[in-house]
């Protein structure tokens, strides 16, 4: 009779990598604290730049009730762009489930990666098609130049503008509902 350590031995390293992997991103050490707004681990973020953010995402938190978080990351720590967006939600104790109007705006430099990371009731307007034409569209190109900062803020612009601009289109304008009475 032959003893099963084989598997047993594999199982119990798998266990171990899922458990020290999340113990990895659990550590409060390896994570950033939450810096309010913005927050710029990468430190690529100009005192006057932040201070530009915190007003956009304060004025459209007042006005919408939404949260927005420009995050930047000096790493990933191993992870992909989209783990890092949730592990650092629940650090911060930031939901993006049912109810959650939250979006993270995250970019790691070092790893060359940008996410918006959207909660659920804010994926209407702000669904992962138009999410990825920001970045496409607007943050990319300012990153490939070098200009980090202008992306940054002209992403978080669009981020805002596309929220505050929900459901836009889907209304009449008066002039439309007089045209369509006398019609």
């Amino acid at each position: 009779r032959k003893p099963r350590t084989g598997l047993a031995t594999i199982a119990a390293l798998a266990l171990f990598f899922v458990f020290a992997t999340n113990a990895a991103w659990s550590d409060s050490t390896d994570l950033p604290r939450n810096g309010g707004r913005v927050t710029d681990e990468a430190r690529i973020i100009s005192p006057g730049v932040v201070s530009e953010l915190q007003k956009l995402l304060s004025t459209h938190e007042k006005k919408y009730s939404n949260l927005v978080f420009v995050v930047t990351l000096t790493s990933l720590r191993g992870n992909d762009i989209k783990t890092a967006a949730h592990e650092l939600g629940r650090y911060w104790n930031i939901g993006f489930g049912t109810g959650s109007r939250n979006v993270f705006f995250i970019i790691s430099p070092t790893e060359r990666q940008v996410r918006i990371h959207v909660g659920k009731e804010l994926q209407t307007p702000l669904s992962d098609a138009i999410a990825a034409r920001i970045i496409a569209d607007t943050i990319v190109p300012h990153f490939r130049d070098g200009r980090f900062e202008q992306g940054i803020l002209d992403g978080a612009r669009m981020v805002v503008s596309t929220l505050e601009n929900q459901g836009a289109t889907d209304e009449l304008d008066p002039g439309s509902i007089l045209f369509l009475s006398l019609a």
